[in-house]
C-alpha cells in the first residue's frame, strides 16, 4: 500500500477556527465538550492564570482529537508540509533546537557556566552555576532539581516516580524547602549541589 505513494504521515498538527472545532466536538464527541464546559464554568483564577476545575475536566473521555473528531468528520483536508518540525517531546529534543552559547550550552533561565559545554540548563526558579560539566541536562522546578546525562531524558518519568515515593507522607515546611535558592554543580565536587538541600 505504501509503495503506491499518495500517503502522508500524520504529524498531529491541526488548524481550525474555534467555532468550527466546537461545532465538530458537539456533533461527534459531546461528552468531551460538556466536561470541558463544566471545567471552565467552575474555573478559578490566580491573577492571570486560569485553572479549570480538575474534577470536571477529569470526567472527559480520554480520546485523542484524531479519534474524537478527525476520523469522523467529512470536513477534513490534508496538505504536505516540511517545516523542519520537532514535537520537542523530550529534554534532549529541546537541547537540539535551543539557542546555544559559544560553548554549546543551551541556557533557559538563570545560569552561569564555567569550563562547561554541551549542557541544557533550564532553571526559572533558582540560580544555577556549573563548573567543568559536559553533556548534562539540569532542570529545576520550584525546589526540585533533576540532573541526568544528555541522551537519557527518556528516564524522566522514573525520576518523578522516585521523587513521589521518597516524599510521600513527608511534611515539608515551605520555608525549609526554600532555604536553597542557589545551586552549584561541579564535575570535581558532585555532592556540592546536595548540600543546598540541608
Amino acid at each position: 500500500m505504501l509503495a503506491e505513494g499518495g500517503y502522508h504521515w500524520n504529524a498531529g498538527i491541526f488548524l481550525f477556527r474555534a467555532d468550527t472545532y466546537l461545532a465538530a466536538m458537539e456533533q461527534y464527541s459531546p461528552e468531551i465538550l460538556l466536561a470541558c464546559r463544566a471545567a471552565m464554568g467552575n474555573r478559578h483564577m490566580e491573577k492571570k492564570i486560569c485553572h479549570p476545575d480538575p474534577d470536571a475536566f477529569a470526567a472527559a473521555p480520554s480520546d485523542s482529537i484524531d479519534y474524537a473528531i478527525m476520523e469522523r468528520s467529512d470536513k477534513v483536508a490534508v496538505t504536505p508540509v516540511n517545516p523542519g518540525w520537532s514535537d520537542v517531546g523530550s529534554w534532549d529534543a529541546l537541547f537540539e533546537i535551543a539557542n546555544k552559547d559559544a560553548q554549546s550550552n543551551a541556557i533557559i533561565g538563570q545560569a552561569v557556566t564555567i569550563d562547561s559545554s554541551n549542557n541544557l540548563i533550564h532553571s526559572e526558579d533558582m540560580e544555577v552555576a556549573v563548573h567543568g560539566v559536559e553533556n548534562m541536562i539540569i532542570v529545576t522546578h520550584g525546589n526540585k532539581v533533576m540532573i541526568l546525562p544528555r541522551g537519557t531524558s527518556q528516564h524522566v518519568k522514573k525520576s518523578r516516580r522516585s521523587w513521589k515515593v521518597k516524599t510521600s507522607g513527608a511534611d515539608y515546611r515551605r520555608s525549609d524547602l526554600r532555604r536553597a535558592n542557589f545551586c552549584v554543580f561541579s564535575a570535581w565536587r558532585s555532592t556540592s549541589w546536595a548540600r543546598t538541600w540541608q
